[in-house]
């Protein structure tokens, strides 16, 4: 996905407790605060809704992924994750494992990848 998958570095999550555009605060589940730059290009997402900065509003829980520039990150994508997968990331995250939500339930097997057709077999 981004760079070496370290929390804090290319991803995190967290509940917003600022909002100063083009940047934004959030409170991580092991209680460091981090600072989040937006950009032009950071894509702002809630479900598969398209949203503004605007609609992101302080107690919003977010995952955000980008890269790392002077203590920050750039943020390339934004997405406000509702209640039911911040508990669970939460739980997961305080159990010692993986901070990344809960993988979206529709997800694309290996036969939809682009110039792939369903109903072929293909040879590995």
């Amino acid at each position: 996905m981004m760079g070496g998958d370290e929390t804090g570095k290319d991803f995190a999550m967290g509940e917003v407790t600022a909002i100063d555009a083009p940047q934004i605060t959030i409170q991580r589940p092991d209680n460091v605060t981090q600072k989040l730059n937006l950009t032009q290009e950071t894509s702002l997402r809630k479900g598969s809704d398209n949203i503004t900065v605007d609609d992101i509003k302080r107690g919003d829980h977010v995952f955000v992924g980008g890269t790392l520039q002077n203590n920050v990150i750039v943020l390339k994508s934004v997405q406000v994750i509702p209640p039911e997968q911040w508990n669970a990331c939460k739980a997961r995250s305080s159990a010692g494992t993986s901070l990344r939500p809960i993988p979206n339930p529709i997800r694309r097997s290996n036969n939809c990848r682009p110039g792939r057709r369903l109903g072929r077999s293909h040879p590995p």
